[in-house]
């Protein structure tokens, strides 16, 4: 069998070059002869290359130098090989201008483009000037540069050629000109004469007034209304009308103007009138105090001293309301039955000295007294309520215990004997009981009270400790044998181990 299987043409097999076909030994040559994609070809386009049938396909389709694929610009199909050729020569692909105007246009275009359109070929300028620049900067020059195009003159509207426009304008009669004496008016070329001889502000003339005065016309106006001595001006007091020159004397004089007062009031009065001020109305004026002390003043302090500093002035009490002279004002007060004191006691009340005394009997809470409860002591009014109430040993508190009442110094005395209070056990077991309850608690209830054990081993324990004894360690307790299970005390146990039939040997 093994040697009939190494022959068998039914047999499937591995393709043998690993493409992952299986297939019987009698096909094997026919799928490596055609079909295994593992299987080598030549190249069907005929560039020479030797691939395996998976790899070949894509090789004729996106890798061969001999596949057929289009110029992407006149659309014909070349070699791949042969494309770069065609590329130097095809009429249809686009270039940029030689001429780096930036226009794209294709090959066959780029004669014309450079005749007719290209902005970047150079052309002599039309007026006749002699430059010669690119066609896109041409007509700029023609338009704004050259020096033989035409320009109108700017103030007589005349054309001229650029390069004539300078010596025109040294003659143009319609051209603007600043005033020759630097008035700061514009006027034409033409105007300039008739300006001078009777406009311009700035020349000069003599003062129309007779001062002896020259001065330019802008500034003789103003000298003529506001500078010039011999020019009438109104006096401000009396409106009479005098020259410049004059007005001083006037004014030492006129009986109209205004004078400050001699006496520094403030007041201003005309010169006729000072005398009469100075009499009767000046506020500096000295006077007499109409009340009689004595006092001089001037006019505007003599009001406020007789109201507010006079001492024979009347002024009322503020406590009894009645009127007297200041100077009195101070006796008064010494006895005034409405004045307000502080207590005597420095209880920090405030009465008026006719209620004093009833404050001090009845009210004030700084008054000593006696204790009402007996203690002996003395206190002032206001904590004496306190000292009853909180500290004195004469008061009546109830035993937080028993609840009822002693006073205060009996206390301790029976809190040594209160059967309600309660206390810790004597034997510091933790429980809290009455005093009354304490005996009854050591004889039944407390756990550190000694006992004999009840199964009479004769050992004397405390309670909490006796029950633990009695379950595990008394001698005299029952227990029963491990082997035949009948009850036995621990001290005889031992011996009953020895006799036991059950135990094992």
């Amino acid at each position: 069998m093994r040697n009939h299987l190494e022959e068998c043409p039914a047999m499937l097999l591995k393709c043998e070059l690993k493409c992952g076909t299986v297939v019987s030994r009698e096909d094997m040559a026919q799928h490596l002869e055609k079909y295994c994609r593992r299987g080598i070809e030549h190249c069907k386009l005929g560039c020479g290359i030797e691939l395996s049938r998976d790899e070949l396909e894509m090789h004729v389709n996106d890798e061969c130098v001999q596949r057929m694929i289009p110029c992407k610009h006149c659309k014909r199909n070349f070699k791949v090989c042969d494309i770069s050729n065609h590329l130097e020569e095809c009429p249809k692909m686009l270039l940029k201008c030689e001429l780096k105007c930036g226009t794209v246009v294709c090959r066959e275009e780029m004669a014309e483009h450079l005749n007719n359109d290209c902005g970047r070929v150079i052309e002599h300028c039309k007026l006749g000037c002699g430059i010669e620049l690119p066609r896109d900067e041409l007509e700029m020059h023609v338009n704004d540069e050259c020096v033989q195009r035409m320009i109108p003159c700017k103030h007589c509207k005349r054309d001229f050629k650029v390069c004539d426009l300078s010596k025109h304008l040294e003659e143009c009669l319609k051209m603007l000109l600043k005033c020759e004496l630097k008035c700061g008016t514009v006027v034409s070329r033409e105007d300039m004469a008739q300006h001078l001889e009777k406009y311009c502000r700035r020349v000069i003339e003599h003062c129309k007034l007779g001062c002896g005065i020259e001065l330019s016309r802008d500034e003789l106006e103003m000298h003529v209304n506001d500078e010039c001595v011999q020019r009438m001006i109104p006096c401000k007091h009396c409106k009479r009308e005098l020259k410049v020159c004059d007005m001083r004397n006037h004014l030492e004089e006129c009986p109209k103007m205004l004078l400050k007062c001699e006496l520094r009031c403030g007041t201003v009065v005309s010169r006729e009138d000072m005398a009469q001020h100075l009499e009767k109305y000046c506020r500096r004026g000295i006077e007499h105090c109409k009340l009689g002390c004595g006092i001089e003043l001037p006019r505007d302090e003599l009001e406020m001293h007789v109201n507010d500093e006079c001492v024979q002035r009347m002024i009322p009490c503020k406590h009894c309301k009645r009127d007297f002279k200041v100077c009195d004002i101070s006796n008064h007060l010494e006895e005034c039955p409405k004045l307000l004191l502080k207590c005597e006691l420095k209880c920090g009340t405030v009465v008026c000295r006719e209620e004093m005394a009833e404050h001090l009997n009845n009210d004030c809470g700084r008054v000593i007294e006696h204790c009402k409860l007996g203690c002996g002591i003395e206190l002032p009014r206001d904590e004496l309520d306190m000292h009853v109430n909180d500290e004195c040993v004469q008061r009546m508190i109830p035993c937080k215990h028993c609840k009822r009442e002693f006073k205060v110094c009996d206390m301790r005395n029976h809190l040594e004997e209160c059967p309600a209070m309660l206390l810790k056990c004597e034997l510091k077991c933790g429980t809290v009981v009455s005093r009354e309850d304490m005996a009854q608690h050591l004889e039944k209830y407390c756990r550190r009270g000694i006992e004999h054990c009840k199964l009479g081993c004769g050992i004397e324990l405390p309670r909490d400790e006796l029950k633990i004894h009695v379950n595990t360690k008394c001698v005299q307790r029952m227990m029963p044998c491990e082997y035949c299970h009948i009850d036995f005390k621990a001290c005889d146990m031992s011996n009953h181990n020895k006799k036991c039939q059950k135990m094992p040997i």
